[in-house]
């Protein structure tokens, strides 16, 4: 397996809903590990290729029930 170029990882992040490897899109996400990064082991169920994602904060979603 090849390593992923510069332009393969950021185009992952844009759109992390296909494999950056084979760019099929039958990809599953597996176990969350709460370390700091918070990751995800993630593997394509087409060309077998293994990552982790690395998960961050990116906003707020205030609670609105009224609690």
């Amino acid at each position: 397996m090849h390593q992923l170029s510069k332009k393969d990882r950021v185009n992952y992040i844009r759109s992390p809903h296909h494999c950056p490897y084979c760019k099929s899109n039958d990809i599953e996400g597996q176990h969350m590990h709460f370390d700091d990064p918070l990751t995800q082991d993630v593997e394509c169920l087409n060309c077998t290729a293994k990552w982790k994602d690395v998960h961050g904060i990116v906003g707020i979603l205030e609670d609105t029930d009224g609690r």
